[in-house]
């Protein structure tokens, strides 16, 4: 298992090389997404900038569907395309191959799973997270640290979006006496209205039953060092005006065995500063239960 990630390791770095090699650049063209106060959404390039007293001054926007003129007195908010998802560099819980950047966040999953991500240039992306749930003593709640680097990022030159590499690992204390490491490697694609991303990861370490506490339960559950998994994640945009996606996730921890298969499913609304995700997630077991969270982008 371990040759098998080391391998896709190198074959993804393989992929960037070649995609370089066919000169794949960065757009030149800064893109604005206006909102109106009445709810409209446009985007497009800003080709003029006009300066009427008798209405107040504004812009001229470049659409697919036009040049309109639009009025500063008309605009509720306006900000560069590349701010206007400010959740690329996650799916639900899945780390995308995009970094933090600017778009540092504070999140609470489940009500009862405080996370915090913060960014590093549009490198490195940190991760951290701690559970206080009312009835878990403290030494047996939840914490999570994940740490990636984006080694690639590029655009494609004929067509919207681009693809993004990362590498990481994250560090997960079931409680204070037991914890999960993995390593990992995300690949995502993005499009004008789909990202799709695909992760790979290898369980570390050298333990394989934990005990973790539920309340007043104790639950032994076995995951074996050396463990392959995979999961694949999808985030679409319902609409090109409206912040409203569809999020998708699902997840093998070991390949091994199709019993550790898990999928979730919901819809994320969001615009530059908050989102909230809402939906479903279904264990093979089979267990079904709501999954939620919500997230602040304050910067």
């Amino acid at each position: 298992m371990k040759s098998i990630f080391f391998l896709t390791i190198f074959f993804c770095f393989a992929l960037a090389s070649e995609l370089y090699a066919n000169q794949i650049s960065s757009p030149d063209s800064l893109e604005y997404v206006v909102r109106l106060k009445n709810g409209d959404m446009l985007t497009g390039l800003i080709i003029d900038v006009l300066d009427e007293s008798e209405n107040g001054g504004g812009i001229q926007l470049k659409t697919l569907l036009g040049s309109p003129v639009i009025y500063y007195k008309e605009i509720a908010e306006i900000y560069p395309k590349v701010t206007a998802d400010r959740t690329k560099n996650r799916i639900f819980i899945m780390p995308t191959g995009d970094a933090i950047g600017r778009d540092h966040f504070i999140a609470n999953y489940e009500l009862g799973l405080f996370y915090a991500g913060f960014g590093v240039m549009d490198i490195f992306s940190f991760t951290v997270g701690r559970s206080f749930l009312p009835t878990v003593q403290s030494h047996d709640q939840i914490s999570i640290i994940n740490a990636k680097a984006t080694v690639v990022r590029m655009f494609w030159e004929n067509a919207p979006g681009g693809m993004s590499i990362a590498l990481g690992g994250n560090l997960t204390f079931v409680n204070n006496r037991n914890n999960l490491n993995h390593v990992y490697t995300s690949i995502n694609f993005t499009g004008e209205r789909t990202d799709i991303n695909g992760i790979i990861f290898l369980k570390t370490g050298n333990q394989d039953f934990y005990t973790a506490r539920f309340g007043r339960e104790l639950i032994d559950f076995l995951y074996e060092d050396g463990s392959f998994g995979i999961g694949v994640g999808i985030k679409t945009k319902f609409s090109r005006r409206h912040g409203l996606y569809f999020i998708g996730e699902l997840w093998n921890i070991n390949i091994s065995s199709v019993t550790n298969t898990a999928i979730m499913a919901g819809v994320r609304m969001q615009n530059s500063s908050f989102s909230a995700d809402f939906g479903l997630a279904v264990f093979s077991v089979p267990y079904i239960f709501p999954v939620a969270s919500f997230a602040w982008t304050p910067f």
